[in-house]
């Protein structure tokens, strides 16, 4: 059926009015549902932080997106938000507005009220900013220059935000004045390039503004016996170009001689990806995976820290079965009842009454070095972190070890994705097939060295901040650098061999928005047999989150 432009356009302003409502109810839905939790806590008394989690989760969203999304909710002037819900102006006008008039007296807001909703449905959201501005400086000028010299002090920052491909993106808020300063300084650095291709002025604005921002600048490489900024004579490279002079490629034509970034960037990987006889993707700290290629480049000029594991059973072998404690011995018994000889066979026994649960304790501690736990075998795994090295130097990276094409390497495989194993585990709990609880303990039968300590090692905390990049609350992704590290079975303090252990199995990174969570009792969280989270939220509602 053809139909016409113009009835096309009809339609494409029926859909935009559309999907705009459609936000509308959205967010009119997570309001209700969060006044729906604080009539009606069911059980436990939500913290506004806990609701706004249980949105995030059900939704696949983040915290930050829907708590923005609320306050943008509750902040809106009355007549832009019936706007809104007519479906008259999209979210993000209505986010331009709402930040615009932020803090802005209710008395002028009041008079500017019409004005700014009749703006917002007919410009677009850069001029509706520079016209909302205007009316509020002409309506309040007291009001502006003070809010001014507020926001100069308030609301500036620097966001770094991940992106695919090896990318970041590096958003900076800063005054006016200073912006400027900024652009001419990244546009006097292109200036110094011989006729760049204008297909590579963004490439060329992303290298000034580096080379800026780590003491360097920008060298022409054009290798013109007329070039104006040559590059060192060490640096200088073929020139290379179309038939037209133009230079194909940006890299042939610009030289950055930024210093060497003094930072520190963690990367986790295996020593073989190292080595150049394995290409297991490595993590960079905060990002998520980097290629063997680009972690081999950075390791060139690294500074090294190993960390040693080993299988408890097999160190258990090295030592005629009996466990294995590290250099020190075995810990200290701490029990409560640590001289008792009612049947333990120690010399010089003497009889006292227990409880039952100091019975069941005992044991424990009795049995622990005779009896495999068969369970707890299918948890995780039971390495043990014997320790780390000092800070090794930066050494020559070998080459990776080329392997001839096999029939096994050029077929086509598929591994588990993350989608995968949540459909697997939604699957499980919806048929009620839910395995037993992990006890904390990850396949010991007695304790390693240093899981009845409350704090992990310096060398286990590592290890364990490597292994899960990120917050493993679903959807979060504060690095784990700046998490707290929590036990996922709970550690007894009391009594340290009842409970969680403090060993890699029973360790994981939580920011401390989420840690508040589940020390509040509101969410809890388990570790499943193939190591994935299960995260239950106040209302019973299931989710999970598969390790990096």
């Amino acid at each position: 059926m053809y139909l016409s432009a113009s009835l096309l356009h009809a339609a494409v302003i029926d859909h935009h009015r559309g999907a705009n409502a459609a936000d509308a109810e959205r967010i009119a839905t997570f309001d209700a549902y969060y006044h729906a939790r604080n009539a009606d806590p069911g059980g436990s008394i939500p913290t506004h932080a806990s609701i706004v989690s249980e949105i995030a989760a059900a939704t696949n969203s983040t915290d930050a997106v829907v708590g923005g999304l609320l306050t943008l909710w509750w902040s809106m002037l009355p007549a832009v938000r019936a706007a809104f819900v007519a479906g008259h102006i999209s979210l993000v006008i209505a986010r331009v507005v709402k930040n615009h008039t932020a803090d802005a007296r209710t008395a002028t807001l009041d008079r500017l009220e019409s004005d700014i909703v009749c703006a917002a449905k007919a410009l677009a959201p850069g001029p509706l900013g520079t016209e909302i501005d205007r009316l509020l400086t002409e309506a309040d000028a007291e009001w502006d220059k003070r809010t001014r010299e507020r926001a100069a002090l308030t609301e500036t920052s620097v966001r770094i935000t991940k992106m695919p491909r090896g990318l970041r993106k590096v958003v900076a808020i800063v005054p006016a004045v200073d912006a400027a300063a900024i652009g001419q300084t990244v546009t006097d650095q292109i200036r110094r390039i011989c006729n760049p291709d204008p297909t590579t002025v963004n490439y060329l604005r992303a290298q000034a503004f580096v080379a800026v921002m780590r003491g360097g600048q920008l060298y022409c490489n054009c290798g013109r016996p007329d070039c104006r900024n040559p590059a060192p004579a060490k640096r200088s490279a073929p020139f290379t170009a179309a038939a037209d002079g133009t230079v194909t490629d940006p890299r042939d034509v610009v030289v950055c001689d930024a210093k060497p970034a003094a930072v520190q960037v963690r990367i986790s990987c295996d020593l073989e990806l190292i080595l150049g006889i394995g290409s297991a993707g490595a993590q960079l700290d905060g990002y998520g995976p980097i290629d063997a290629h680009t972690c081999r480049a950075l390791a060139a000029n690294a500074t090294w820290q190993a960390l040693f594991l080993a299988s408890r059973r097999y160190l258990d072998t090295l030592t005629g079965g009996d466990p294995y404690y590290g250099d020190d011995g075995p810990p200290p018994d701490r029990s409560p009842f640590a001289s008792c000889r009612c049947r333990c066979g120690r010399p010089g026994c003497a009889a006292i009454t227990l409880t039952d649960d100091q019975r069941q304790q005992h044991d424990i501690e009795q049995l622990a070095h005779h009896a495999e736990n068969e369970e707890a075998k299918g948890y995780l795994d039971d390495t043990v972190t014997l320790g780390r090295s000092r800070p090794l130097a930066a050494a020559t990276m070998p080459h990776p070890v080329p392997t001839a094409p096999t029939a096994t390497t050029t077929a086509t495989t598929r591994d588990n994705t993350a989608a995968d194993v949540i459909a697997y585990w939604v699957r499980r709990f919806a048929d009620g097939d839910i395995p037993p609880p992990s006890d904390g303990r990850g396949g010991f039968v007695s304790p390693p060295p240093g899981a009845l300590t409350y704090a992990p090692s310096a060398a286990l905390a590592a290890l364990v901040r490597a292994d899960h990049p990120t917050c493993i609350h679903t959807g979060c992704t504060v690095p784990s650098q700046r998490c707290d590290l929590d036990h996922t079975v709970e550690f007894d303090k009391r009594t340290p061999l009842r409970g969680g252990w403090t060993i890699r199995a029973n360790l994981a990174p939580l920011c401390r928005r989420h840690h508040n969570h589940k020390t509040d009792k509101l969410w809890s969280h388990s570790r499943l047999p193939d190591g994935t989270f299960h995260l239950t939220d106040p209302l019973g509602h299931h989710y999970f989150t598969v390790p990096s």
